[in-house]
């Protein structure tokens, strides 16, 4: 039955990925918006999904470059964005990645 909602949580992952990715894209100015947390705090323990996504290129012979990186995160990292401990700090602009409730938060 898990097998059935692969395809699904495949399509899922990637929009959640694409959309969460381009709201830290224009929040920091930079394609590699990811460079930044070791060094904001509340965000330093994202760091880790980072360097394991940078381990996972370098174990591949690969350059690590922004999208190769943004897509080696794995679904948790994406979801661990939308956590409430980062509400303060990032939810301001990735509130905008939800279009429709964007669209009402803006209405109101």
């Amino acid at each position: 039955m898990a097998e059935s909602f692969y395809v699904s949580l495949s399509v899922f992952e990637v929009t959640l990925r694409n959309a969460l990715g381009r709201e830290l894209e224009m929040m920091t100015g930079r394609q590699d918006w990811y460079a930044i947390f070791p060094n904001t705090p509340g965000l330093t323990n994202l760091n880790r999904y980072i360097t394991q996504a940078n381990k996972q290129i370098a174990g591949r012979h690969e350059s690590a470059t922004p999208s190769k990186i943004i897509a080696e995160l794995t679904l948790g990292f994406w979801v661990s964005l939308l956590n409430s401990e980062y509400e303060r700090i990032l939810w301001k602009d990735l509130r905008r990645a939800f279009s429709v409730y964007a669209q009402k938060a803006e209405a109101a």
